[in-house]
């Protein structure tokens, strides 16, 4: 036996028609409790409505939110729905409190100017007319409260000083009243140093020449300077090789090909590349060899062990190629 269907009332319309949807009576022929009873499913695809919304007997526009029926809001296109629960106007788009608090609002701009009774140009900040400040093309509004006049993006500063401003110039150089070269630092004309290409200003304030890239210092000490060497071997009176240590000279040592000063100053002789400790200990040195061998008196050959250890097994080595060790060369 198949089910019979019947209808039950889900909800109602702004006009209080009722709506109704199809159900079925179990097989028993008692009715289900309403709080239960589905809708179809081509009633859900069509309205496409949450099912809370009818179990709270919330009025459904197109995808609007239950709860403005509930709280008796009406409800405009996407509006929120506490702007008609607090009897505000809406234009589109504004905010509430407008409304509430008896602004006006033109085209996005901020409430708050209207309640000021601050006019409002195109992007402008409220305060300017607020204050009276007149507003050129993104001008701060400062400059024309102090008067100042204003160039391209120049700082305001300058002309509330009566600074006369070049091409990006610093302004505090005509204050100063300092000329300024191309790139030129601006203290250099107020010390009254003349400034060569990229040369140092205290040089000419101390009355240093200068040859090309040497140090200040040089001329200043009077120290001669060759290419590129440090000026203080000259202030010491040192001799100078090409790249030798200062030193060298004011302690008296000869210097070879890169050998270093202490052996001269020691009286030790200096192979090429040798440690100078050698020649003063009186050490032999083979190539590479360590210089503790000789000192010790040990030989060092390719496959012995250095120190006593070496020692001992070159000295059995000795005896058993000698044939003179009875335990290893018995005798008849």
């Amino acid at each position: 036996m198949r089910p019979t269907p019947y209808l039950c009332q889900v909800g109602r319309t702004n006009a209080g028609v009722p709506i109704l949807a199809f159900d079925q009576l179990p097989t028993s022929g008692r009715p289900r409790r309403r709080a239960s009873c589905p809708m179809p499913a081509d009633v859900v695809a069509s309205s496409g409505t949450d099912q809370t919304e009818q179990e709270l007997r919330n009025l459904n526009s197109a995808g609007t939110d239950p709860t403005e029926q509930e709280l008796g809001n009406w409800n405009g296109a996407g509006a929120d729905p506490t702007e008609h629960e607090l009897e505000n106007l809406d234009g589109a788009g504004a905010d509430p409190t407008e409304h509430e608090l008896g602004n006006l609002n033109g085209v996005g701009a901020d409430p708050t100017e209207h309640e000021l009774g601050n006019l409002n140009g195109s992007g402008a900040d409220p305060t300017e007319h607020e204050l009276k400040n007149l507003n050129g093309v993104g001008a701060d509004p400062t400059e024309h409260e102090f008067g100042n006049l204003n160039g391209a993006g120049a700082d305001p500063t300058e002309h509330e000083l009566e600074n006369l401003n070049g091409e990006g110039v610093d302004p505090i150089e005509h204050e100063l009243k300092n000329l300024n070269g191309s790139g030129a630092d601006p203290t250099e004309h107020e010390l009254g140093n003349l400034n060569g290409i990229g040369a140092d200003p205290t040089e000419q304030e101390l009355g240093n020449l200068n040859g090309a890239g040497a140090d200040p210092t040089e001329q200043e000490l009077e120290n001669l300077n060759g290419a590129g060497a440090d000026p203080t071997e000259h202030e010491l009176g040192n001799l100078n090789g090409s790249g030798a240590d200062p030193t060298e000279h004011e302690l008296g040592n000869l210097n070879g090909v890169g050998a270093d000063p202490t052996e001269q100053e020691l009286g030790n002789l200096n192979s090429a590349g040798a440690d100078p400790t050698e020649q003063e200990l009186e050490n032999l040195n083979d190539a590479g060899a360590d210089p503790t061998e000789h000192e010790l008196g040990n030989l060092n050959l390719g496959f012995c062990l250095g120190g006593e250890l070496g020692h001992k097994s070159w000295e059995l080595a000795k005896r058993v190629s000698s044939g003179t060790n009875p335990e290893i060369w018995p005798r008849g």
